[in-house]
């Protein structure tokens, strides 16, 4: 018998917002081994778009189910990195405080907005093999890519068995293969 599922599409999308922080309106005062005070430096935001365009087919052919699929992640981001854009006074001790005399001022300068995109894709295809009453044998192989990652190895096989001994309410899998963890968004943040 040969029986075809038609294609499972979908193409949801998300809006998301981070902030920590606001811009600070004065320096941040760091006196060593007493207090910090002031306004705290951290000021960040990040508004980003998210989407994942997905299609999956399901096909039975005998004892071979086969099942293949793609799917496409479009991300957009704006940020904004101010944090110790007013600074940081640092001073020695309490004394150093009571006489108004920092050992070090730090600042940072430039712009802080950042627009950047990070596409992702993936797709695969494997065949689950039913080889007796109680056994199964999946063979796979998915292909990833990432916009920003240069490396020519993006191809990832799988193997895995199942066996269900005696009446079937056991069931024991094992299984191989290579996985690729993504790219975290946050670095992509640092680096750009």
């Amino acid at each position: 018998p040969i029986r075809a599922r038609l294609p499972h599409r979908r193409a949801p999308g998300q809006r998301e917002h981070d902030r920590l922080g606001n811009p600070a309106q004065a320096p941040e005062l760091d006196v060593s081994g007493a207090f910090t005070g002031g306004q705290n430096p951290a000021a960040f935001s990040q508004n980003g778009t998210r989407m994942e365009i997905q299609d999956v087919i399901n096909y039975v052919y005998g004892q071979h189910t086969l099942r293949a699929g793609a799917a496409f992640l479009p991300k957009f981001f704006d940020a904004s990195d101010a944090t110790n854009f007013n600074g940081t006074f640092t001073f020695p001790s309490l004394s150093g405080f009571n006489s108004q005399s920092p050992v070090l001022f730090q600042a940072m300068t430039g712009n802080p907005h950042l627009h950047y995109t990070k596409h992702e894709a993936y797709g695969f295809i494997q065949d689950t093999v039913n080889l007796q009453h109680h056994a199964t044998l999946m063979l796979g192989l998915r292909y990833d890519w990432q916009q920003l990652l240069s490396s020519p190895t993006h191809l990832a096989p799988r193997i895995a068995f199942g066996y269900a001994p005696g009446g079937g309410k056991t069931v024991i899998r094992a299984g191989a293969g290579i996985f690729y963890d993504r790219l975290s968004d946050h670095v992509v943040e640092q680096v750009s």
